[in-house]
């Protein structure tokens, strides 16, 4: 009897497994994108079939998220986008580079991160100029000694 269940049991995991990764597939087809999902994808369309699954997925959600803002929202992200386009290769790479290493952050470092990066983002653009510049004519070393001081005093900040 109990042999009989622990088959019945595998049996039924096997055809999850299948069955999930059979849909995992099948939503990794061009074919199986919405229209919409596909109208804001159209231009990878020709390459898509040559995408890591991985890439595909990530597109995806993006396109679920452009077709959730605002016009607003949309042209704040065409801007960024034209940006990045601008872009050198070296600057790609080191934008990359911090994405990875903001990434590799604990959930906590992140919130703290992007709360921070809101603070100087309200920051009245002459300010924010401002701090740019002082930040720019650091020296390495005082930028590292700037870094350490301020993780400390972070350390010291009431939860």
């Amino acid at each position: 009897m109990k042999s009989n269940v622990i088959k019945v049991l595998g049996t039924a995991m096997l055809a999850l497994c299948c069955l999930s990764y059979s849909a995992l597939g099948a939503a990794q087809a061009w074919e199986s994108l919405t229209s919409e999902q596909q109208a804001v994808l159209q231009s990878m369309q020709n390459k898509w079939d040559a995408l890591p699954a991985e890439k595909k997925r990530r597109l995806v959600t993006a396109a679920d998220r452009w077709q959730g803002m605002s016009a607003a929202q949309k042209d704040k992200a065409r801007n960024r986008f034209k940006k990045w386009q601008s872009l050198t290769p070296a600057q790609k790479k080191a934008v990359g580079k911090r994405m990875q290493k903001f990434r590799n952050l604990s959930e906590r470092e992140q919130k703290r991160v992007r709360k921070q990066f809101r603070r100087f983002q309200s920051l009245p653009e002459a300010k924010k100029q401002m701090l740019r510049e002082r930040w720019k004519n650091l020296t390495p070393a005082q930028k590292r000694r700037l870094l350490l001081h301020l993780k400390k005093n972070k350390k010291k900040e009431p939860r």
